[in-house]
């Protein structure tokens, strides 16, 4: 028990590496990170009610694996595993994608999202190119949805508790160009929490 109890430790703590690489590697980094040690339903569930979410969905811990089947090129699976993402489908097709990567720096604590009024347009300028095409039916399952949205234009934002501040300022800023150039746009809030929290069980 003793020997197996330290190897998944051991494993723990290179998946925690994984993903700080992943996050990390040529990336802006991210000031602000707040530790998480178990998923917050109630304040997930807050967020999507205030920032007027059609679904809230919070993914689970198997989203890495069901992204390294789905998606081969490493560009495109360094940006889809991101805490902070946008990203845009019209008529079932991905016309737009951006991550906090690619996002430069406001200051020390804030993205600038909307540099030269990349979100002062629908759909928002992308940061983010996708080699591999991805379709709205290949996202929801990966996401793990089973949500059918009849709306021409989804939008889906990735965001964490981690980040908590950056992902209040992403959030607004979506809100915003969808209010005011696409109503009639869903918006789908993805939490990403679940890949910072590592079990010690």
């Amino acid at each position: 028990m003793q020997i197996y109890f330290y190897k998944k430790k051991l494993n723990n703590t290179f998946f925690l590496l994984f993903i700080v690489f992943i996050f990390f590697s040529s990336c802006n980094y991210l000031i602000g990170y707040k530790s998480i040690n178990k998923i917050d339903s109630l304040n997930i569930n807050s967020m999507c009610f205030k920032h007027h979410s059609n679904d809230c969905i919070i993914l689970d811990s198997n989203y890495l694996h069901r992204l390294k089947k789905l998606i081969i090129d490493s560009i495109d699976l360094h940006d889809l595993y991101q805490p902070l993402q946008v990203l845009v489908f019209m008529k079932g097709k991905l016309v737009s994608s951006s991550c906090n990567c690619n996002a430069p720096s406001s200051g020390i604590f804030n993205l600038a999202w909307n540099k030269n009024k990349a979100f002062e347009v629908f759909p928002p300028v992308p940061n983010c190119k996708m080699n591999n095409e991805i379709s709205l039916e290949e996202y929801t399952n990966l996401i793990n949805s089973t949500k059918i949205y009849s709306n021409t234009s989804v939008v889906f934002v990735v965001w964490t508790n981690a980040f908590k501040k950056k992902s209040e300022q992403l959030l607004n800023i979506v809100n915003t160009n969808i209010s005011k150039y696409n109503p009639s746009s869903a918006l789908v809030l993805v939490n990403i929490d679940n890949i910072f929290i590592t079990s010690t069980n």
